[in-house]
């Protein structure tokens, strides 16, 4: 980590986003840092990138004996490319199943050929993280496919593709909400076409996006699609016939047979969570109850119960899993168990589903350097 860096930043911060404290650094690389923020009681996501972020062509136009003018045009195209990929995120601020951007700064360094982009975005975890806390259900997979919908119907309305929807771009809030995050604008509307390709899972982008062909709305609920049937897979749920053939038509190598727009797959996704609702719930009734039933309508005795005969053998008994309550779906647990990974202090939530020994072994084979990296 380098302190100067921080120190430098926390001093820009100061000055137009006044009690906010960089308290952890949670990423770096060349081109930029992801902190921990915190005011008051409040935390937030305040990332910092350096623009240009490649200083390749800076220094081969140096090399070149460009005048300076030339020098600081390239680097105010590519600041102004940044600053439409940040407008086009602040754009998107009043869907709740987005990741919020709440605040952005552009500060030019004195030499002008340099800058630096603030922003700061409301306090998420990646999904990739939470999944570590807590064994998935069927009705938590609906959900995250009801949601991350949601967010697609929004962008639709704005006509953004964000078209490289997976795990990594998925997080968490603190209301359990999920919500879609990392969006870039393409490079037919860059000044500056960006030299580093977009990391993509190739098994959850449609194939038109991979072949550089035309596409619309529906290579994002193909990802969708693919995201669901990964988690479905990966934690072994029964899955209805009914669903199934929901997630295959989403995932449909043609666009044409595809869902046409995600609110179409929402209600799919809503229609079936009625079901497997409605299912449990009949469960539930269905359970007999203990009745005292008099015949002939007479009164009787109460029935008494039979002894149980114990055999002398003693019984091993297993321990029951240690359980730890926490306020938020991540912080205590990370803060009692291995501080070093996260540091944030206690929220809202409570959740009782960690069992102690397996989560340290989970931890121990993920080998994390910080729970929180990459995360924006």
């Amino acid at each position: 980590m380098n302190d100067n860096n921080m120190i430098l930043d926390q001093r820009d911060v100061d000055n137009f986003w006044h009690g906010w404290i960089l308290e952890e650094l949670i990423e770096q690389t060349t081109c930029e840092r992801v902190y921990k923020a915190k005011n008051i009681e409040t935390y937030s996501i305040i990332k910092v990138v350096n623009v240009p972020e490649d200083d390749t062509k800076i220094n081969e136009m140096v090399i070149q004996g460009k005048a300076d003018k030339y020098i600081e045009a390239y680097i105010e195209d590519c600041a102004i490319d940044m600053l439409n990929e940040v407008k086009l995120i602040e754009s998107l601020k009043a869907c709740k199943y987005i990741v919020s951007n709440r605040a952005y700064k552009m500060v030019p360094k004195a030499s002008n050929m340099e800058w630096k982009v603030y922003t700061r975005t409301e306090y998420v975890v990646k999904f990739n993280i939470m999944s570590l806390l807590k064994k998935l259900e069927i009705f938590d997979v609906l959900k995250l496919g009801i949601d991350i919908s949601k967010a697609l119907e929004y962008c639709e309305k704005l006509k953004v593709i964000h078209a490289n929807i997976n795990l990594n771009n998925i997080f968490v809030a603190e209301d359990g909400d999920y919500k879609l995050g990392q969006f870039s604008i393409p490079d037919n509307q860059r000044k500056i076409p960006l030299k580093k390709k977009i990391i993509r899972n190739e098994e959850m982008v449609a194939p038109e996006v991979l072949l550089n062909q035309n596409y619309y709305y529906s290579v994002d609920t193909y990802s969708l699609g693919k995201v669901l049937l990964s988690l479905l897979n990966t934690y072994r749920l029964k899955i209805s016939d009914e669903l199934l053939q929901i997630l295959n038509k989403a995932t449909e190598l043609k666009p044409e047979n595809r869902f046409e727009k995600a609110y179409e797959l929402r209600q799919a996704l809503e229609e079936v969570n009625r079901q497997l609702l409605t299912e449990l719930n009949s469960e539930v009734t269905k359970k007999p109850e203990i009745q005292d039933i008099a015949p002939n309508s007479q009164t009787t005795a109460p029935i008494q119960p039979e002894l149980q005969v114990i055999a002398p053998n003693p019984q091993i008994i297993k321990p029951e899993p240690q359980y730890i309550e926490l306020k938020s779906p991540i912080l205590d647990v990370i803060s009692e168990l291995q501080p070093e990974l996260f540091g944030v202090e206690n929220e809202k939530l409570q959740i009782k589903e960690i069992d102690v020994p397996k989560f340290i072994n989970n931890i121990d084979i993920v080998n994390l350097e910080s729970p929180l990296k990459k995360l924006l």
